[in-house]
């Protein structure tokens, strides 16, 4: 971990011999060994013995008011526990070098228990304090605390947060009380963000149903584009936005494939009214088509790509005619129909949210569009003899997803007046098949992305090792990326029991993944597990080694 002010959280330096600022002129700690006194040398003796007394005693007090102002309210991140510490000012005597005054505190063993307490608070991360003795190769410590102070006086934050919604910031729409307090430590005194955020679930809902009750819950503006739902990476898929395209899932499907960028799309009641002959699963439909005449809508345009947004409603007219137009190429009349359906030129199907079952208010989980797909799955591989070919998986564990997320959270840094590239995004969830799978897998693409480049093959492809559905389109308008890992933090208030066996167990050979999507259980593994998302942005906090309001002192 870098050095920096929360290594030493009651120091900051104060050089002896420095002219007070005009009015206005905000504070900076400087190194005395920039300034020059009033007779432009670094006599460390003003002409005035009685002058250096005033002008030491009016910056030490002004910086313990600083310091205890900026110091006071975060330097343990422990908000529930309010813990009060005695600071006075203390500073060397007069010395020949270019050495400085410091603050200090005076009792050893009070910041021994205030590490101690932190310690625990953020399990395991430890905080250094820093002995007034020596440093090991003989050099002045107040050195380093001047160079510390003034970097993170400087900090811009070059990492950020994304956060799954349910279980982790909320259960159903109920806010946990954690996640707002943990939301609070990413914002400076005057109530800004100072670290960008970003949300990613695997619903399917419009952007705005989301953002408003997280911006609600959480007390900060969250904008549409912040909230990334299951199918919302599909904005990438340019090249099937003017296409015929099939959508299915249940409500508000048809804005949902408008909102991604697609503009000509249909559903399966279209297709239904243009082949009443098709769905016989649907026995009130066979009885209807048995007496008259019902003639096919031959001017129904082919159906060019399948979009799977989610599970549906009556999931057998869906698969029989699911089935129907992809061995058709989209057009289910007798002139298309296959004479061996194993030469098929399969219809793209792109489909999101392939999580198997999921967990409600019953006793157990209830299947989701990841069951529906294997139910289509099966009948295609039973009928052609082969294995459903997806043409892209969008959602989470899938990388395409963490990688328009990390387009999001640079989009955000800027907004909210950051100009550092994001090095880190942390990723905050509750489920260790879906969250922080996601979150190795998409660390393991950048790993293999940064090697290709430090190796200078910067034309290759990091593509290679994933089956096609999972590639990034090399199209896809998106920032460069600027991200060297992502860290994954598994919280304990929903999916996942870390007091209870939930899951698959080690000596159970049961994978809930797509077929599409290894087995690899040591992925399933985060980089931390935390209580909550309080002590989760403790530990980013700390680890990172930053403070919102260090930025905001230098912006005053």
């Amino acid at each position: 971990m870098p050095h920096g002010a929360l290594d030493h959280p009651y120091l900051l330096c104060v050089p002896r011999d420095y002219h007070v600022p005009s009015v206005g002129t905000p504070y900076r700690p400087l190194r005395a060994s920039r300034l020059k006194t009033s007779d432009n040398s670094y006599n460390r003796y003003p002409h005035s013995r009685k002058n250096e007394r005033l002008i030491t005693t009016i910056l030490t007090s002004f910086a313990f008011i600083s310091t205890f102002h900026f110091f006071q309210r975060k330097r343990t991140y422990q908000m529930e526990h309010d813990f009060a510490y005695n600071v006075i000012l203390q500073y060397t005597s007069p010395v020949t070098s270019d050495e400085d005054a410091i603050i200090t505190s005076t009792d050893d063993k009070d910041l021994r228990d205030v590490s101690s307490k932190t310690n625990d608070v953020t399990s395991g991360i430890s905080i250094k304090v820093l002995d007034q003795s020596r440093n090991k190769d003989g050099s002045d410590p107040s050195c380093d605390v001047v160079k510390d102070t003034e970097s993170v006086l400087g900090n811009e934050a070059d990492f950020g947060v994304l956060f799954d919604v349910d279980g982790v910031l909320a259960r159903g729409s109920t806010p946990l009380t954690a996640a707002v307090e943990g939301i609070r430590l990413l914002k400076d005194d005057q109530g800004n963000l100072r670290v960008p955020v970003a949300f990613v679930t695997n619903s399917r809902n419009c952007n705005q149903d989301n953002a408003a009750p997280i911006q609600k819950w959480l007390d900060i503006q969250v904008t549409p584009d912040q909230v990334i739902h299951a199918p919302t990476p599909m904005k990438l898929l340019t090249k099937f936005h003017d296409k015929h395209v099939l959508v299915i899932g249940q409500e508000y499907r048809v804005e949902i494939a408008h909102g991604l960028g697609f503009t000509n799309v249909c559903t399966l009641a279209d297709i239904q009214k243009a082949y009443p002959l098709l769905d016989m699963v649907d026995h009130e439909n066979r009885n209807v088509v048995a007496v008259g005449n019902h003639p096919e809508d031959t001017h129904f345009p082919a159906v060019e790509a399948v979009l799977l947004l989610g599970e549906p409603i009556d999931w057998e007219s869906h698969l029989q005619l699911l089935v129907d137009l992809i061995l058709t190429d989209g057009k289910p009349v007798s002139g298309h129909v296959p004479t061996d359906v194993h030469c098929v030129r399969q219809l793209p199907v792109i489909a999101c949210n392939m999580d198997l079952v999921f967990m409600h208010q019953a006793c157990m989980p209830r299947f989701g569009h990841g069951a529906f797909l294997v139910c289509l799955d099966a009948l295609y591989k039973k009928i052609t003899g082969k294995d459903l070919k997806y043409t892209a998986l969008i959602g989470k564990p899938c990388e395409i997803t963490y990688c328009y997320a990390e387009h999001v959270i640079n989009d955000v840094a800027k907004r909210i007046g950051i100009n550092k590239p994001i090095r880190k995004p942390s990723f905050v969830g509750d489920n260790p098949d879906t969250d922080v799978l996601g979150a190795n897998l998409y660390d393991r693409y950048l790993q293999r992305n940064w090697a290709n480049e430090d190796n200078g093959n910067t034309e290759g492809s990091t593509d290679h090792d994933l089956p096609e559905c999972r590639t990034i389109p090399k199209d896809a308008k998106l920032y460069d990326l600027t991200c060297r890992t992502k860290e994954s933090l598994l919280v304990g208030t929903g999916v996942y029991k870390p007091d209870q066996l939930t899951g698959r167990a080690d000596s159970v050979d049961v994978y809930y993944g797509h077929r599409d999507i290894m087995n690899e259980p040591e992925l399933t593994k985060p980089t931390r597990f935390v209580p909550d998302v309080f002590h989760g942005m403790q530990h980013i906090l700390v680890y990172e080694n930053f403070d919102p309001n260090a930025v905001a002192l230098v912006e005053a």
